[in-house]
């Protein structure tokens, strides 16, 4: 089952450079992958009352084309496999008007947590109902980990997770990570990919320490870690080959 929603680039989405901030276009998808649960009957009400919640396990997104301020534009999404406690999902973000033209691909994975037990369960018939799958989006899906091992970090000035950042599990939402780690690009521009790994969920009050990599082809990592360096989670940028800021 696909589901779509159409909006505008706002002011508030772009950043000085009147660049789509990517913590912003994940908020997109977000509303409209809400959209669909919502509609589906399985959406906050329901997770409440059964206490089983969808955790982001991980996001990738390749960009295909620009967003601009004041665009209209469409976002779709529908899940393609549920097995066991996993789901995964396809988005896409395409120009709204004419031949809608695609601007952003994006995978995600998501896991079906026991909020009470704190573990993770298997869904059953009720939590996907009306969720139907379709194929899989043609992108190129990434295997294995963020590598994390290509180059020393320098460490940066410590977040601490407020009120504002949580969502209604009292987590800090999955959008804020990737805008956090965004501060540490001097320019959206020529980034092709992103990925994000979700190690731990932060809490109120948490402190969180980025550490932040580049290696020769522009591939900037952002960790973000406990004070015990234990990773919230883990961000990969990708330029356009040759351009390197």
């Amino acid at each position: 089952m696909r589901t779509s929603l159409d909006t505008r680039i706002k002011f508030s989405d772009t950043d000085s450079n009147t660049e789509v901030k990517f913590g912003n276009m994940i908020d997109i998808m977000q509303d409209c992958m809400n959209l669909q649960s919502e509609t589906a009957g399985v959406g906050v009400d329901y997770q409440l009352k059964t206490k089983r919640a969808w955790i982001l396990s991980s996001w990738q997104l390749e960009f295909c084309g620009e967003l601009k301020y004041g665009e209209k534009v469409e976002a779709s999404t529908w899940p393609y496999m549920f097995k066991g406690a996993c789901g995964k999902r396809n988005a896409i973000i395409t120009r709204a008007d004419g031949d809608k033209e695609p601007l952003v691909l994006a995978n995600s994975i998501w896991a079906l947590f026991d909020v009470e037990r704190g573990v993770l369960c298997r869904f059953t018939d009720e939590d996907i109902k009306s969720c139907e799958c379709e194929p899989p989006l043609a992108m190129d899906y990434k295997k294995g980990k963020i590598a994390r091992q290509d180059f020393e970090y320098t460490r940066y000035p410590e977040f601490i997770v407020r009120k504002y950042q949580l969502d209604f599990n009292h987590h800090m939402n999955n959008s804020w990570y990737v805008k956090l780690a965004e501060e540490f690009l001097d320019s959206h521009r020529g980034i092709q990919s992103m990925r994000v790994e979700y190690k731990k969920q932060a809490v109120l009050g948490d402190v969180m320490i980025p550490y932040v990599g580049q290696d020769e082809t522009g591939r900037i990592v952002v960790e973000l870690r406990t004070d015990t360096q234990e990773l919230f989670a883990v961000v990969e940028f990708c330029r356009h080959t040759g351009d390197n800021k």
